[in-house]
């Protein structure tokens, strides 16, 4: 092979790396097997720890999808810019499920409310390169709790986060500070009144390598994960409180700009040029 023709050969392969590889990221949750246990706190008050649930049950969700519509710089700050794609909020009440889709159909909510107690709740985020989503669903309920008395509210979680490592498709410029390619977050919760309990797990990809700072593919997977809530009636009267259970991820996967017309038409005349100069050799 000549050198010529190998010449032109490399200027394709470099076209081809031009165009961004797809991707994956993804942030799932499940909630399930919802229970409590109650405890005396106080032997000798003569009274036996009562929870009962009053009220009406309430499940809302809300999800949103966004495009990534090219890029902006502000001072050496190079961020994706992104437009919504659609939102949509529902919410139910006595006992109804809630299930639907993120508007382009990258994240979803599938929720049944066996009320009083919660039932399965499974949100998700499932997206390529240019995307982002945000699903968020809550469950609302409220109680009373009898005098002395402690009760403690478990939930099981499973599910994860994974995002794919940097493509290598674009390299940012060098006097720009670009942050991360790929994010996946999910959090679980229970709260009651003012206080909340939370698990929250989150991975990271970064187009540049901060030291510290992930290139590669992340991972975490939730299998079996416990989240518990312990609420103490240390009072000698009958206790009212209002509880809520949440499960919500989001991710983004940034995608690598591609040339403009402009460029490629520049493309196309080197590989024209190149090829000009190998029919003239010959």
């Amino acid at each position: 092979m000549n050198h010529s023709l190998r010449t032109a050969l490399a200027a394709v392969a470099l076209c081809s790396l031009a165009v961004p590889t797809m991707a994956t990221t993804q942030a799932n949750l499940t909630l399930s097997d919802f229970s409590y246990t109650l405890k005396d706190l106080n032997a000798t008050d003569g009274v036996t720890p009562a929870l009962a649930w009053t009220g009406n049950v309430g499940l809302a969700g809300w999800v949103t999808d966004q495009t990534q519509a090219g890029w902006s710089q502000s001072g050496q700050m190079l961020s994706p810019v992104w437009q919504n794609s659609g939102s949509v909020g529902r919410g139910v009440a006595d006992s109804a499920p809630l299930d639907f889709d993120s508007p382009i159909g990258l994240g979803f909510i599938h929720a049944s409310d066996n009320g009083p107690v919660p039932g399965s709740i499974a949100v998700g985020s499932n997206l390529s390169a240019g995307y982002q989503n945000a699903s968020n669903v809550s469950f609302f309920q409220s109680f009373t709790l009898s005098p002395g008395s402690q009760v403690t509210f478990s939930m099981v979680l499973s599910g994860g986060i994974s995002g794919s490592e940097t493509n290598g498709s674009w390299t940012p410029p060098p006097d720009a500070f670009v942050g991360l390619r790929s994010n996946a977050t999910y959090t679980a919760s229970i709260a009651v009144g003012q206080v909340t309990n939370m698990i929250y797990n989150y991975g990271s990809t970064y187009w540049y390598d901060y030291g510290d700072a992930p290139t590669g593919q992340f991972e975490y997977i939730a299998d079996g994960q416990v989240l518990t809530y312990t609420l103490r009636n240390t009072t000698n009267t009958v206790q009212s409180y209002n509880m809520s259970v949440g499960a919500s991820v989001s991710a983004f996967e940034a995608a690598a700009p591609v040339p403009e017309p402009t460029s490629y038409a520049l493309m196309v005349l080197g590989l024209l040029a190149v090829g000009g100069a190998i029919r003239r050799r010959r």
